[in-house]
Parts: structure tokens; sequence; C-alpha cells
């Protein structure tokens, strides 16, 4: 039941993870005046296909980011960027050229002004329809931590394999990836570590061409390359920019000579405007004074180009040489495990307390307190088996004093528990904080130390990393601290009751001695498989959290290319993959769980029952057991406690239900028996009694009638053989006094009792 409602909490947390997915890459943060629209609401209506094959104009756009409100980042700003042709926007750093894009694909709302594509306001067009229909290659290029395949599938969600091949080409990229060994298979780790950033640059375009995009948005798509991958990527830059509207930022200017048209912006807005001939031929252009500075600091020298030309090949390369640094990585690592000291191959329990050592003396204080707390459990049963002990007193006032003395003592006991357990806990939380703080430290230390290959693994991603550095810094400190406060108050508990047990009566603690070592195996058993059932879903929830990383890191590339359902139903994927890997050993690990928790009740019943069984052979006392010794001792109640594991705590049931008719009957005389009322009203009592049970019954009565010389009694009864005894017969009929007398005077008589009796033994 422990591992169904565990499974069932983590089923609730992880709905909680994915709307939390959704409403991250939703932007959804509960407020009606997020800037933003929302791209699931909206590409959830229906209407026409947007059109945005047509002119783009910016009328008069003023525009102020909303952390920077004192400075504006456009103003004023109008141009036009034909359809078909190639737009250049250009100028110096912070002149508002990248706000321009974002606006373009409202990341953000302008202040004031218009944009339009074909004559519409792109305020009317769905935000998602128009982001799919708009590429991106930024000057850092943004991939996930997945295979090429997978990344330039982004592009267009159901893009087929021949399309994404074709886009791979088109960017010059299909070349580099069938050299690869897994081929468009290949996992490129987080941001793409594993290739060149040239071969990245291309997968990026790749992954914009496959849309087939209306209009293409490069922002400094070359500034990071060197000249030999610059010329590359150029050449497929100016392929895929053929037939489309495209806007191009730079502050390379040799990139653009070829624009339709070039946009100089200074403090948001246009200084100058035209083609590359017509702004040259102005003497006094800030774009012709920019070229010439560039022009001079550009070294055209042979020697150079064949170094780029030899670094396009190593490029290539790139991802054997990453194989064999990863290869190289586990060589040594192999050797580090074969020289390891002897001080490492020690327990790794023995290690982390090491660690803690420090701290010893509260960690002393805290064991030592835990060993008070688990004498303290005996301490506690040897009182409480004293208390119902002293509840079986006949002498009501020494009975009083010492349930008095007893209780007091109880109470003095409670709160020595409570000032050891502060005490205990207070010290393990200080040692553990400690003990967690350094592992934190440590693991960062070890992580600066590693080489690159060691990052470039998948299981090593930043989101990994990031998990593994918050969450087993803690479980280590829950396992040296907190587990250690436990085992050593179970420890000291087990210990302690043992021993009791063994000088109370050995037999029955041999008995407990056994059943606690099943326990103790079967935990180690439940260990052993959670163990392995966290290892085989850490490597899903290490997936999860690198994606959850990723996005968090690279939103606005997802948001640019409107794949935000795409990596929440991913997301999803490997949650759902991470339960359906627990189900099955779930199941096991419940039945475990079950066995572990009811396993305590089997042996407390056996123990009940054999304990019993000493009893009846008189080699336990069952004085701490009895809250009420009858005076009637006689009186045969021992057959129905026999029947039962319980003895005289089982319970009766609704009504008695549990119990036979003259089982209850024999409680109910039973009961009025320990009243010891003046006056007895018996009617019928014996009437669902066997025989024998009942001739018992009669002799108990007899004898108290004998003992207790002050008490009456009224006894009703068809058999007549019961109130042969009494003193006084009367019969009656119909309402009606018809005889009396003693059971000798009535037979005597001949009379209606004499006619009764007859008739009874005759049948």
């Amino acid at each position: 039941m422990h591992r169904y409602e565990t499974e069932l909490r983590k089923i609730h947390w992880n709905s909680i993870l994915k709307g939390a997915a959704f409403g991250l890459l939703t932007g959804w943060n509960g407020e009606t005046d997020i800037n933003e629209p929302e791209i699931f609401e909206d590409s959830n209506k229906k209407g026409q296909t947007i059109d945005i094959n047509g002119d783009i104009h910016f009328h008069d756009v003023n525009f102020t980011y909303p952390n920077r409100s004192e400075v504006s980042a456009l103003r004023n700003l109008t141009l036009v960027a034909r359809a078909g042709e190639t737009t250049a926007l250009v100028g110096p750093s912070g002149c508002g050229k990248s706000t321009c894009i974002s606006l373009l694909l409202r990341f953000y709302e302008p202040a004031s002004g218009q944009i339009t594509i074909n004559g519409h306001s792109i305020d009317t067009f769905n935000v998602k329809q128009l982001r799919q229909n708009i590429a991106v290659v930024s000057q850092e290029p943004i991939l996930l931590s997945t295979s090429i395949y997978e990344n330039i599938r982004y592009g267009k969600e159901n893009a087929t394999k021949a399309e994404i091949e074709e886009a791979a080409r088109q960017a010059n990229a299909h070349d580099f990836i069938i050299r690869l060994l897994d081929k468009y298979e290949t996992r490129i780790g987080e941001n793409g570590t594993q290739l060149s950033v040239g071969e990245k640059q291309r997968l990026a375009l790749a992954r914009a061409l496959v849309k087939q995009p209306t209009v293409l948005l490069l922002d400094e798509a070359t500034s990071a390359l060197d000249y030999a991958n610059e010329k590359i990527v150029q050449q497929s830059l100016d392929q895929a920019c053929k037939g489309r509207t495209t806007i191009v930022i730079t502050h390379d200017l040799k990139t653009i000579r070829n624009a339709h048209r070039i946009y100089v912006l200074t403090n948001g807005h246009v200084i100058e405007q035209g083609q590359h001939e017509k702004l040259m031929a102005d003497e006094r252009s800030i774009y012709r004074e920019t070229v010439k500075i560039q022009q001079a600091e550009t070294t055209e020298d042979d020697t150079d180009t064949i170094m780029n030309q030899a670094i396009v090949e190593d490029d290539d390369k790139q991802k054997t040489i990453v194989e064999g640094s990863r290869l190289l990585s586990d060589a040594d690592k192999a050797d580090v495990d074969q020289s390891l000291s002897s001080e490492s191959r020690r327990p790794i329990f023995v290690r982390l307390i090491s660690m803690n050592s420090p701290e010893w003396k509260i960690i002393l204080i805290g064991c030592l307190a835990c060993l008070a707390s688990g004498a303290s459990q005996s301490v506690f049963a040897i009182l409480l088996s004293k208390i119902i002990d002293a509840f079986g007193e006949c002498d009501y006032v020494k009975q009083r004093r010492h349930v008095f003395v007893l209780s007091s003592l109880l109470l003095v006991i409670g709160a020595v528990i409570l000032c050891i357990h502060l005490i205990q806990f207070i010290a393990f939380a200080w040692s553990g904080s400690k003990l967690t703080q350094r592992i934190r430290i440590k693991a960062f230390e070890q992580l600066l130390c590693q080489e690159v290959a060691y990052f470039e693994r998948p299981e090593n991603s930043s989101g990994a990393i990031c998990n593994r550095l918050s969450s087993e810094a803690l479980a280590i400190q829950q396992m040296v601290t907190s587990r250690l406060s436990i085992v050593c108050d179970a420890s000291a508990t087990f210990g302690f009751g043992l021993l009791l047990g063994f000088f109370l009566n050995w037999q029955l603690a041999l008995v407990f001695f056994i059943f606690h070592l099943f326990v103790l195996i079967l935990v180690f058993i439940q260990i052993k498989w959670q163990a392995r059932i966290n290892k085989r879903s850490h490597h899903l929830i290490g997936q999860a959290s690198s994606l959850a990383v990723e996005v968090i890191h690279n939103m606005r590339t997802i948001k640019q290319l409107a794949i935000e359902k795409a990596l929440v139903k991913q997301f999803s994927q490997l949650l759902y993959d991470e339960l359906i890997t627990r189900r099955k050993d779930t199941i096991i690990s419940a039945l475990l769980n079950g066995i572990y928790w009811g396993f305590p009740s089997f042996i407390v019943a056996f123990i009940y029952w054999y304990g019993l069984k000493l009893v009846e052979h008189h080699q336990i006392n069952l004085k701490n057991m009895v809250m009420y010794y009858l005076r009637f001792r006689h009186f045969i109640f021992r057959i129905l406690s026999s029947r039962f594991n319980l003895g005289y705590e089982t319970r009766a049931g609704l009504k008695g239900g549990h119990l036979s008719s003259g089982e209850k009957q024999r409680i109910a005389i039973a009961r009025i028996l320990l009243r010891r009322p003046k006056v007895f009203l018996l009617d019928e009592i014996t009437s669902a009694m066997d025989a024998k049970n009942q001739q018992i019954v009669q002799e108990t009565l007899e004898q108290i009638q004998l003992e207790e010389s002050n008490q009456s009694f009224l006894i009703i009864a068809h058999r007549l053989s019961t109130i042969r005894s009494c003193d006084q017969i009367c019969v009656l009929d119909k309402g009606f006094l018809i005889e009396s007398g003693t059971h000798t005077e009535l037979m005597q008589r001949r009379a209606a009792y004499y006619q009764i009796v007859m008739r009874t033994d005759v049948q």
C-alpha cells in the first residue's frame, strides 16, 4: 500500500511537471497583461492560412524594452523589405537591428507604429503560423541535445527523411553528416558540443531551410566562423536566399555587397539607405567609411588561406576527434581506477563518515542519544506491564497509589524521551548540513578537474550535473546522518528489547529473534530492489531534467521554431517512459512492501499464540496480561479464551457476531458476576448451552449461592433441572400463581409442577 501511494504521488507530480513544462514553454504566468500573445491558445483558433509572401513594412515603429524603459531601442523606424529580395541592416551594436527581428517574430509588441506584411498588420496573423513561415539563422546556432535528424526536423514537424536530407544538401551539411559513425542519428551533445562551429551553423541553416520558409532572417550568421567555414556557409546562405524575402543583419559588410537594399541604422532609426554602389559613391557616407576600415583590416594572405582550408578539413573530422577524446578519457579513467589508493578502496560508508569526522563529537552525542532513546522503549514496556499488573490489585487504595506512581514515572520517561529526541535531531541535522556543504564543494571541484570529453557524454549534460549536485549530495547526507540516526535508534531498541526478552523468557525471545532476522533479510532485499529501480529510471529522469534546462536556456530559439507543443510532448513522453519502466518493478516492490508491512502483524499473532501455549504449560507468568482476576476461578472461561489467539483481547464483533450463542451467554454471566450485585435476575441463562456447559454453569451458580448468603437470586427457566436447589419454586399459569414450594414439596403434591417434570423426563 505504501508503494502504491508512492507511485500515485509520482503520477501526481508527473502531471504537475507536465503542466509546469506547458506553462514554461508558453510563457504563461497567470497575468493578463503578458506582452507576447499566448501561442497555444492562438494556434488553436481555426482560420485561413496566412499569406506572408509580400513586402514587409515598418511604419514609424517605436519600441522600448520593458527592462530598459529609459532607452528607446527604435525611434520612428521606417523601412521596407521587398518580397523575393535581400535587405541588409547594418550599424553599430545596439542600434536596433536585432530588435527589428524580435518585433517581426512578435516576441514583443511595438509601443507605436505598425509592422505589415503584404499590406496586413502582423497583429492579425496567427502567431504560430507566422513563425512557421519565417526561418532564423543566428550568430550562435542553438541545437538541442538530440540527434542530427531530430534537430533538423524541428524546423518542420512533419518533414520526411527525403526533405531533411535535401535541406542538409542545400546547407552543405550532408557530406560531413554521412561521414559520421551514426550519420543522421548521431547525437550531437548538449548545445552541439561534439560538432565544430561551422558544422553547427550548417545544421542550423538546414533546419531553417527544411520548412521552406517564405521569409529568411540571418542575424550575424557567419560572424563566429573562420575564413574557410565562413566561405562555405556564405555560399550556402547565398543559395538559400534566392527567391526568398531575406533580411540580413551583419557587421561584415563584404557579405552584403549583392543585397538589393542596405539600411544603415544608428540609435534606432535609419540614417542611410541604398545599394552597395550607391552608398560607396557618397564620399560622406558612414557605410563607405566602415567598408574602407574593414578592407584595411582584411589580410589576403595565401598562407592564411591554406591554413584555413586545413581547418575546414579538421572541422569535418571533428566528430572523429571527439570520439577519440572520449575513448581517451575512458582509458584515462580506467588507469585512474586501477591506481586507486587503499584510502579510496575503503567502504563508501566509512569514507563518508570520515568526511564528517570534524563533527565527530556532535555525531557521538547524537549516537548516545539514539542509544538512550532505544533503551527508553524497554523502560516504557516494563512500566506499562507493571501498570497493567497494578490494575489487578483488589485493594482499591493500593491500586490507585500504584497506578499513580507508575503513571508519574511514565510522564517523566516521556519528558526524557522528548529531550533525547531533541538532542538527537539537532546533532544529526548540524553534522548533516556540514557534510552536504562539504560534498557539494568537493563535487564541484572534481567537475572542474574533468576533461572536456567528460561533459560531451549524454549522461553528463548540464541539467544532469545540476540535478546530481542538488539531489545526490542531499541523498548522501540523509544516508550518513538521518539513516545513521534511525539505525542507531532501531538497533538500540532491538538490542535492549532482546536482552529484556531473554531475561524474562528465553523461548519467547528466541522466536522473536528468529522472526526479526527474517524481517532484516526482507529489508535488505527491498533496498537492493529499490536501488535497481532507481538505477533504471535515473537515465530517463536525467534526460527530462536536461530537456528542461535546455528549454530554459534556449527559449528564444524554441519560440522562433514554434516547437513548444513538440517539446511538451517529448517531455511528457520521457516521464511516461520512466513510469512504464517502473511499472513491473513497482508491482514486485509493492509485493515486498506488503510483506514487509504485514509481517509484523503476523509476528504479533504468533507471539500471542505461542505465549498462550507457554502459559498453559506454566512456563511464563500471565499476570501482566490479565486486567482483572475473577474471584470465581472455577468458572471455566479457559475454553473460550483458548480458542482465540488474542485471548481476552479478542474482538467480539457487532452484537457478538464472532461468538456462538453459548459463548455469548457465558460472557454475559461473567459480566454480572464481576459486578457482584445484591440481586441476580437469571432469565433462561442456560437455554443456549449444551449439557456439559450447563452442568458447569449450574455448579458455579450453586457455589455462588452458598458463598454469598446475602444475595438474592430470581431464576426463570424451562429446564427444571436447573432450579431443583432453589429455596422456593413458583409455578405460574396465565399470569396467576397456582403453586409454590421447594422441589421436594411440589413433587409430593403431584400437581402442575409434578406434571411438568414428568413431561420433561419423558421427552
